[in-house]
């Protein structure tokens, strides 16, 4: 066989090994779970902390909000007389972030 069909033929056979080892590795992927966490009624839901099984954040309408676990516990942390409201964070037991207005 001349030398440089040896080297072809080499390479070649490099590659199909190379493709069959890559395709009868089996398929890894991330799977992810999606949840809509945008409260009834709400134009929007921003999340901005979780810890234990409760998030906070705010909803499309500039109120801070809590959730413990879905959409549809969703409760308005917005200070009565508060133009609006932001909640930050949670250890989820207690909710710190901030309000503006006459509260």
């Amino acid at each position: 066989m001349h030398p440089f069909s040896q080297k072809l033929f080499g390479s070649v056979t490099r590659g199909c090994l190379a493709a069959l080892f890559l395709t009868t590795l089996p398929a890894v992927a991330q799977q992810y779970t999606v949840k809509n966490l945008t409260p009834p009624g709400a134009r929007a839901a921003i999340l901005n902390g979780a810890a234990n099984g409760s998030q906070v954040g705010t909803d499309g309408y500039g109120h801070a909000m809590l959730q413990t676990g879905d959409a549809s516990t969703s409760v308005d942390l917005n200070p009565p007389g508060a133009n609006q409201s932001l909640a930050m964070a949670t250890d989820g037991t207690t909710q710190c972030g901030s309000a503006d207005g006459n509260a």
